[in-house]
């Protein structure tokens, strides 16, 4: 591997991006903002190619400058990341990434937080609606009116931890919104219809 070889790839992503921003200009439509909820667009399609071409480029790109056993971690179901110009890995933390997106779905946060808005809802609101516990959802230690339970401490907060991956956003301290990600959850159904039917199958 040479630095052309790098130039190379540093070229297709360029070139790919580029290609992105033209369709964009092309339909007189920004480029969505991560931070904003998804949005289907007719033109679509036509992103497809240069997308995966960028994707695929970043992607290779990670591999190389990447140090190889972080890449290994990530490929057997861990997460590397950077914090504080340190490596960090933590090969459960994928599994709890799976299982937090699990439990906000299941307690319906990306509705609740559809219906917040773009400000958001703080935790403890959140949690009230959806009938859990603010410390589990990733109320922080300073807003706790009693000491965290062991079960608390564990590192992949729901809502922190995801915020951490882009999938919802801390928008303040322990106030959560939608974002592009998260968005996508959201089942199109206000929290009400959602209790509405499942009063109406338990009463089935």
């Amino acid at each position: 591997m040479s630095s052309n070889d790098l130039t190379a790839i540093l070229d297709i992503i360029n070139t790919n991006v580029s290609a992105v921003q033209q369709i964009y200009s092309i339909h007189q439509t920004p480029i969505p903002s991560l931070s904003e909820p998804y949005e289907p667009l007719a033109f679509e399609p036509e992103l497809i190619d240069a997308t995966n071409l960028a994707v695929a480029a970043a992607t290779q790109l990670i591999a190389i400058i990447r140090p190889p056993a972080m890449s290994l971690i990530a490929a057997v179901g861990g997460v590397s990341y950077v914090s504080n110009g340190r490596y960090n890995a933590n090969k459960w933390l994928q599994q709890h990434v799976a299982t937090s997106i699990g439990a906000a779905e299941a307690t319906n946060v990306p509705e609740i937080l559809t219906e917040a808005g773009p400000k958001g809802l703080h935790v403890t609101e959140i949690a009230k609606k959806a009938d859990t516990d603010a410390n589990k959802l990733g109320l922080s230690h300073s807003h706790r009116s009693q000491p965290p339970r062991i079960e608390y401490c564990f590192p992949g907060r729901l809502l922190r931890l995801l915020s951490t991956m882009h999938i919802f956003q801390e928008v303040a301290p322990d106030v959560f919104a939608n974002n592009r990600l998260s968005s996508v959850m959201a089942s199109g159904k206000t929290l009400e219809e959602i209790k509405k039917e499942c009063v109406e199958i338990l009463h089935f």
